[in-house]
């Protein structure tokens, strides 16, 4: 068996509508105790799977790639087949860091997650430079990471459904490569799980993928946002950063198709005028 699956059980927890919480744990990794310390303090659902993957190196595993991100495509599938019982699931990366604050915000994830409909929420994202509101506390986003990411059963449906079909292929980086070109992404308005980027065996195929978010200048680009916002070691301020970049670019554009039409659109108006004469 590649994967074990470990059930906690808890009387209180942040997200009332999040029926069950899976953490993707790579055994050997060093980082069950990191687990255990975030448990400690914060219990997402009532029901917490700790799901032990022993990794495509010591467990045979039918993969598009023998690469870290198929395996974690792969890891993440296994929970959607075990998770068909459950209308919402959030899925954790062994690595992830709750804000201190997350339960300030929790009811308005709640309230998000009673929208009946196929979508990936993100608890914390990279929301690539874009991100266009939809109401006070929400955006909409064409994001990617997948250290804290809900699902409804819908979306693991349609992802399960591509995954046995052949059409999750070729996505070196990990689900949220291929999720987001197929399902509608949506972010709470600031971060409220992290995850750091220190070198690891999946950080390092971000240099071999050939899908255009991973091209060589996007790539330069992310790793000297990492460097200088130190986040291989700290989550803040970089994410912090990042989501008010994505909110300030679709501002920025507003205002500059404002300031074109107000400028050009008398231009044009008075051109007419002129040849009507």
């Amino acid at each position: 068996m590649c994967y074990r699956f470990e059930l906690l059980e808890f009387e209180d927890c942040l997200f009332e509508n999040v029926d069950a919480t899976y953490i993707l744990h790579l055994e050997g990794n060093g980082r069950i105790d990191h687990i255990q310390e975030q448990l400690k303090i914060y219990h997402p659902s009532k029901k917490v799977y700790i799901v032990y993957n022993k990794g495509y190196k010591k467990c045979e595993k039918e993969l598009d790639k023998q690469t870290s991100g198929h395996d974690i495509i792969h890891a993440n599938i296994t929970v959607f087949e075990h998770a068909q019982q459950y209308k919402h699931v959030l899925v954790l990366e062994d690595d992830f860091i709750f804000n201190k604050d997350v339960a300030k915000h929790a009811t308005h994830v709640d309230n998000f997650l009673k929208w009946d409909a196929s979508y990936v929420y993100q608890l914390g994202s990279h929301p690539m430079f874009f991100a266009i509101p939809v109401d006070w506390y929400h955006y909409r986003i064409h994001g990617t990471l997948g250290h804290a990411n809900i699902y409804p059963f819908s979306s693991r449906k349609k992802l399960m459904d591509d995954f046995n079909n052949g059409k999750i292929t070729g996505y070196l980086g990990g689900l949220d490569s291929y999720t987001r070109k197929v399902l509608p992404l949506y972010m709470y308005h600031k971060p409220l799980c992290y995850q750091t980027f220190p070198m690891t065996e999946n950080k390092k195929e971000w240099y071999t993928v050939k899908e255009s978010n991973f091209a060589p200048i996007h790539v330069m680009v992310v790793n000297t946002f990492i460097s200088c916002t130190n986040l291989e070691n700290e989550p803040e301020p970089g994410f912090t950063i990042l989501y008010w970049i994505a909110k300030l670019i679709p501002f920025l554009l507003l205002l500059l198709v404002l300031w074109i039409l107000y400028h050009f659109v008398p231009i044009f108006h008075s051109i007419k005028l002129k040849k009507r004469k």
